[in-house]
């Protein structure tokens, strides 16, 4: 399977160059794009350099016809001129249907978005008007958004898959209350949940502010989705864990009802990594 990743906040807080992709109402980030090969290459060079060029781009620049994808994708990362081209370009290659009998052997591909809410909404980015950018109106935010919605395929097989994080939130009302309302679709909003005020009680299915506006945008990228929710251990599972990492010699003290408490604490709640973090690493 073949990797490409994406940061929400950095694509979006405008902290590197942008300009208009012409003859069309995006917005291509020339830097960002050079990075993002660059990684591309250096994550999937291996598999990158079994593939070559199948089909013919409009390019500024020409290229051999045979060239292999991992040398295609490096062009790119060394001239941000023409890295939203050679991004576009590699897409359509990686997004092509394997052709075994000419050699044109493809393989799954994994995308995905980390922070997705930062792209939810405004970016920090200004249009000629100095008027706020839309985040799916950035190249790389539309292209990724195009497979949430199934408008590009995947025809080989793969994966699009965007996380949240709560630590780090950006607000965008409109993707709350999708995702509020997918987890209460999935679940029947059969499962109580705590309240300060009232107890344990189920919760009703969420209802949008009939004033306030609804982005349009973030609801069609989020319509097909499905949504998962991903918490911590509960203190039991943590407990299980730890007596793992115990028999397995990496945790040296027992594993007591304090000793559970405090690292699931400090582990915010029983994230299996910073769990990790508080026992294994730091040998006790």
């Amino acid at each position: 399977m073949l990797t490409c990743a994406f940061k929400g906040q950095d694509l979006t807080i405008g902290h590197t160059s942008y300009e208009p992709v012409e003859g069309t109402n995006l917005y291509a980030q020339p830097h960002y794009t050079a990075n993002l090969l660059s990684t591309i290459v250096k994550a999937n060079e291996k598999v990158l350099s079994t593939m070559e060029l199948s089909m013919k781009h409009d390019l500024p620049k020409p290229v051999q016809s045979n060239i292999s994808l991992a040398r295609f994708a490096e062009l790119g990362a060394r001239d941000p001129e023409i890295a939203h081209q050679i991004y576009v370009a590699l897409l359509k290659e990686l997004s092509a249907p394997s052709k075994a009998e000419k050699g044109q052997q493809r393989v799954p591909l994994f995308i995905g978005f980390d922070a997705i809410d930062h792209a939810m909404g405004l970016s920090k980015y200004l249009d000629a008007q100095t008027k706020p950018i839309h985040a799916h109106d950035l190249a790389l935010v539309n292209n990724f958004a195009r497979y949430m919605t199934g408008e590009n395929v995947l025809p080989n097989g793969g994966m699009v898959l965007a996380s949240v994080s709560e630590s780090n939130r950006a607000a965008s009302a409109t993707m709350d209350f999708v995702l509020d309302t997918k987890y209460g679709t999935q679940t029947n909003w059969v499962e109580p949940r705590f309240n300060p005020h009232t107890g344990w009680k189920a919760e009703p299915m969420p209802k949008w502010n009939p004033y306030a506006p609804f982005d349009e945008r973030v609801g069609k990228c989020l319509e097909s989705a499905e949504a998962h929710k991903v918490e911590g251990l509960s203190k039991t599972e943590a407990k299980g864990l730890m007596e793992y990492y115990a028999m397995s010699g990496v945790l040296r003290n027992s594993v007591t009802e304090r000793l559970v408490s405090e690292k699931w604490s400090v582990s915010g709640g029983g994230i299996i990594g910073e769990l990790e973090r508080a026992t294994v690493r730091t040998r006790i």
